[in-house]
């Protein structure tokens, strides 16, 4: 259930037209999550400021059932997705940013009012609660 928000100043022109694609790939394989469970949105030609300059930048923000309690889990999706996005669009790391917040499968509806709770209690992935 991965859901990552990019937001950024740079133009769309800018974006390559498979980055969206390519970046859900990257990240489900960093985040050892299928490709299905993926949902990217881009968001382009933002204004936009980091450190007081609206110098190229780029903010992620990364929603996920899992906790996020692991720090060195988290450092290490940082230094891989921000090293990732620095290649693709030519941004410097230190205007790129990852914020982590976990969801709880409660508040992420599916098809037919079904919860994604739901889903993972049926298939046994978690107990009642």
């Amino acid at each position: 259930m991965p859901y990552a928000v990019i937001s950024t100043n740079l133009p769309k022109a800018e974006i390559p037209s498979d980055f969206i694609d390519n970046f859900a790939e990257k990240l489900a394989g960093i985040m050892k999550k299928h490709i299905q469970a993926m949902t990217v949105i881009l968001q382009t030609d933002l204004l936009m400021s980091r450190f007081g300059k609206s110098d190229p930048a780029l903010c992620i923000v990364l929603r996920d059932v899992q906790p996020f309690d692991d720090k060195d889990k988290n450092r290490q999706i940082s230094k891989d997705v921000i090293s990732y996005v620095e290649n693709m669009l030519n941004i410097e790391p230190a205007r790129i940013s990852i914020i982590f917040h976990p969801e709880d499968d409660c508040r992420v509806g599916l098809a037919d009012g079904v919860l994604l709770y739901d889903r993972h209690l049926k298939l046994g992935k978690i107990s009642p609660r």
